[in-house]
C-alpha cells in the first residue's frame, strides 16, 4: 500500500465521519430538530458522503455541485438522483 492510498482512505474516512456529526447534530434533515427540507432525495449530506465513499476528493466536488443545484432554479422537490457507479470522466476511451 503505498502512502498515497493510506492518505486518500484516511482522508475518505475523516470527511465521512464529519458528515455523520453533521446529520446527527445541525442537519435539518438528520438531526434532533427534523424538518424536511431537501429537495433531493437522497439528501445532500447523503450524497456527498455516498460520492466521497465512492470517488473519493473528485466525491467533494461531486458534492459541491449537488448542493449548489439545491435551489427552485435547476430542480423540482423530491428529485431523486443517485451517485453514479462510473463517471464518463473515468471511462476509458476507445479509440483505436
Amino acid at each position: 500500500m503505498t502512502l498515497l492510498h493510506s492518505l486518500d482512505r484516511w482522508l475518505r474516512r475523516f470527511l465521512i465521519k464529519l458528515i455523520i456529526v453533521y446529520q446527527n447534530t445541525t442537519s435539518p434533515d438528520h438531526g434532533a430538530i427534523r424538518r424536511s427540507t431537501c429537495r433531493f432525495t437522497p439528501t445532500c449530506s447523503e450524497y456527498t458522503k455516498q460520492a466521497i465513499s465512492g470517488y473519493g476528493i473528485l466525491g467533494i466536488v461531486m458534492g459541491a455541485w449537488h448542493i449548489v443545484r439545491c435551489n427552485p432554479l435547476f430542480t423540482t422537490v423530491g428529485t431523486h438522483e443517485e451517485v453514479p457507479e462510473k463517471l464518463w470522466i473515468l471511462k476509458k476511451s476507445k479509440n483505436i
